[in-house]
């Protein structure tokens, strides 16, 4: 899993005056699928979906030295899906 983190901050200076930061964060993280049937597992070619989002954003500010600390959280959520085409019997009465 890939992906990237925009974050824009946004804060009045010693200065009065409103200053503004942007950073990409990129990230990467393995994510282990295992799956429902033990017997059927995950293989090249299935498809997959990213349900990923920012769960929360932490920040700290310390006036006294004037550092500022951000942690921001992702949710990651894969779903690995594979299309099968079946025969089913139609109008069949048991």
């Amino acid at each position: 899993m890939q992906g990237a983190v925009q974050k824009q901050v946004f804060y009045v200076g010693t200065d009065n005056l409103v200053h503004h930061l942007s950073e990409l964060l990129p990230f990467s993280e393995m994510v282990e699928v295992t799956p429902i049937n033990p017997n059927r597992p995950v293989v090249e070619g299935m498809q997959q979906q990213d349900h990923s989002y920012v769960e929360n954003v932490v920040w700290e500010f310390d006036p006294t030295t004037g550092s500022f600390m951000e942690k921001v959280i992702v949710r990651i959520d894969v779903k690995v899906t594979q299309h099968e085409q079946i025969r089913v019997a139609t109008g069949v009465v048991a």
